[in-house]
């Protein structure tokens, strides 16, 4: 299921269902018994909210390895390590990313 999140949109094009907040599309993917699992795909406003709530069992995040844009505005939050620890990390020295694997404590 496509979930949009849009404060200006009601009906975005290729989602399945738009919302004007993330509490708002958890009440209704929490009470849909076809819903396995979610995930959130940003941006920084999102990813922020998300992890602000106490219901966030794992994390998969993507870290890039290059220089940020000077001009750019929007970042992944920190994670607080208090509440999360890293299970995983992948390692190749080819790639230009690795992935991590963290979980709620």
């Amino acid at each position: 299921m496509n979930v949009v999140l849009s404060k200006t949109m009601a009906d975005v094009p290729d989602a399945d269902a738009t919302f004007a907040s993330l509490d708002d599309a958890l009440t209704v993917l929490y009470n849909n018994p076809n819903v396995e699992s979610i995930f959130v795909i940003g941006g920084g406003e999102v990813y922020a909210a998300a992890l602000g709530r106490p219901d966030v069992g794992m994390i998969y995040k993507s870290v890039i390895h290059m220089k940020c844009p000077s001009n750019a505005d929007a970042f992944f939050p920190t994670l607080d390590t208090s509440r999360f620890e890293l299970q995983h990390k992948t390692h190749n020295p080819n790639a230009s990313y690795h992935l991590e694997y963290w979980v709620q404590k």
